[in-house]
C-alpha cells in the first residue's frame, strides 16, 4: 500500500478526489465498495488519530498534498474547518 496523505478543503474538486481514492482502494479495501464518497479515507476510518497524523507528518516516507484555493484566507478558514475541525459555529 502507498502512504499518501491528503489534505483538502471545500471547493477544490474534493468530490472528484473523494472519488478517485475510494475507487482505487477497492482493489485492497472491501468497504470502498459502496456509492459512498465522503470520509471513507478519513484517519479515524484507518484508525488514526492525532498523534499517528503529526508522527506521519514527520514521516519523510509520506507523501503528502494539500489542495487549496486562493486567496491564503479561504484556505486558513477551510484548514481549521476540515483539518483542525473547528466550525464557525463553535465560535474559533
Amino acid at each position: 500500500e502507498r502512504k499518501l496523505l491528503l489534505c483538502w478543503t471545500s471547493k477544490v474538486g474534493c468530490q472528484s478526489l473523494n472519488i478517485l481514492f475510494r475507487n482505487l482502494r477497492r482493489r485492497w479495501d472491501k468497504r470502498m465498495h459502496t456509492e459512498k464518497i465522503w470520509w471513507l479515507n478519513a484517519p479515524a476510518k484507518h484508525g488514526l488519530g492525532r498523534a499517528d497524523l503529526e508522527r506521519i507528518l514527520r514521516d519523510p516516507a509520506w507523501h503528502k498534498a494539500v489542495f487549496y484555493r486562493d486567496p491564503l484566507e479561504r484556505f486558513v478558514s477551510g484548514f481549521r474547518s476540515k483539518c483542525e475541525g473547528h466550525d464557525a459555529f463553535d465560535g474559533e
